[in-house]
C-alpha cells in the first residue's frame, strides 16, 4: 500500500528534549536545522519540531478518557500520524518507546 508523504510540525519548549526524542529515541535521522528548528527523516514523512514557549496549559496537562484510558490531549493528536504510517513503521516506533521504558497507548484497529 503507497501512502502518501505529509508535513507535520510540532511545537515544542525544549528543543534539545524533543531532539533527542526524535533523533534517539525513535532512531529519525535528521535533516536540515537552525536554532529554532530541526527536521527530521519520520518514516518517509517529513517531521519538524519548533522551538516555542511552554504555555500554561503545558503545566497542566489536560486529558480525555479514550477507549477506558486517560489520554493527553496532545498524545491524541498522534492519532493523525499513525494514520500515515505502515504497519512496520508503526511497530518500530512502538519499540522504540518500550526500549526507552516509556509508557504510550497501543492503537487498535477498529471496525
Amino acid at each position: 500500500m503507497k501512502i502518501n508523504p505529509f508535513h507535520l510540525a510540532i511545537p515544542v519548549y525544549d528543543l534539545v528534549a524533543a531532539r533527542h526524542f526524535y533523533g534517539q529515541v525513535f532512531g529519525c535521522a535528521e535533516g536540515r536545522s537552525a536554532p529554532e528548528w530541526v527536521d527530521f527523516d519520520f518514516f518517509g514523512h517529513q517531521l519538524v519540531i519548533h522551538q516555542h514557549p511552554k504555555t500554561a496549559s503545558q503545566d497542566h496537562a489536560h486529558t480525555n478518557a479514550v477507549d477506558g484510558h486517560d489520554v493527553q490531549a496532545v498524545s491524541a493528536a498522534m492519532a493523525d500520524v499513525r494514520a500515515g504510517l505502515a504497519a512496520a513503521d508503526l511497530d518500530r516506533t512502538g519499540v522504540a518507546l518500550d526500549r526507552a521504558g516509556l509508557s504510550w497507548l497501543r492503537p487498535r484497529l477498529r471496525a
